[in-house]
C-alpha cells in the first residue's frame, strides 16, 4: 500500500478514536443504544487503537521519507 494512504487511515483513525476517548459521543450512542454497560470497557479498546493508528502514521511518514530519500539520492549522485 502506498505510504501516503497508509498516513491517510492513520490520521483518520487517530482522529477518529480520538474523538470518540475526548467526547462523550460513543457514550451517548452506546447508551441510547441500550450498551451501557459497554461503556467501561472503552477506555481498555480505544486507547490501545489510538495507539495502533498513531503507529500507522509513524510507519507511513518513515516509509514517505525512505522513498524522498532514495528519489533524492541517485540525483545527487549523478551531479557532483
Amino acid at each position: 500500500m502506498h505510504p501516503r494512504r497508509l498516513l491517510q487511515i492513520g490520521t483518520l483513525g487517530f482522529v477518529g478514536t480520538g474523538l470518540c476517548c475526548v467526547t462523550p459521543v460513543l457514550v451517548i450512542a452506546l447508551t441510547a443504544l441500550g450498551l451501557a454497560g459497554a461503556v467501561s470497557y472503552l477506555d481498555r479498546v480505544l486507547w490501545p487503537l489510538m495507539a495502533a493508528f498513531a503507529g500507522l502514521m509513524a510507519l507511513a511518514l518513515l516509509r514517505l521519507w525512505l522513498l524522498r530519500r532514495a528519489r533524492i539520492a541517485p540525483a545527487q549522485e549523478a551531479n557532483p
